[in-house]
């Protein structure tokens, strides 16, 4: 697992001040919950500590790899808001948020490898690609870079 999160940690610090110039978005890296996590987020997405790698609230995207992964060959991928009434309000209707996201980002969910929706809110949408050490940083900047493209609608979603 040490070899993942150092290429995990590579690419915090080739991207961090790019993702945060350009889309406001904090990179993550370390290990928790049994796997080498790499998360990217807005601060203001969650009232957690922002150098917390576990969030209590909020919307955040999730790459990572468990032994479960490593058996199965793959490297996992989602996209949480998880109690999003603490940043929003005791009324945020999340059920709703999760069906007009499904909606409203279909079409650049499309350019997502293996995707599927989970049932319930919490998860917006989840996936995995095949892992491969010889591409794990190129693989893992790409979904870097599909989420950084969904920004803006999760935005918009979290104004209105």
């Amino acid at each position: 697992m040490q070899s993942y999160l150092e290429i995990f940690n590579a690419l915090k610090a080739e991207r961090s001040a790019e993702f945060l110039s350009s889309h406001g978005l904090v990179i993550k890296t370390g290990e928790g919950l049994g796997a080498v996590l790499l998360k990217v987020m807005k601060p203001s997405w969650s009232t957690d500590d922002p150098q917390a790698l576990l969030n209590s609230n909020g919307l955040f995207f999730g790459i990572w790899i468990d032994a479960a992964c490593e058996a199965q060959g793959i490297l996992r991928y989602n996209l949480h808001a998880k109690k999003l009434r603490a940043i929003k309000s005791e009324t945020f209707a999340a059920r709703e948020f999760a069906r007009v996201f499904r909606v409203q980002g279909q079409e650049q969910l499309e350019k997502w490898p293996n995707w599927s929706y989970p049932k319930g809110p919490i998860t917006l949408f989840e996936g995995h690609i095949p892992l491969d050490a010889k591409t794990l940083h190129a693989d893992t900047s790409k979904l870097m870079d599909h989420f950084a493209e969904m920004t803006p609608l999760l935005e918009q979603l979290l104004a209105d």
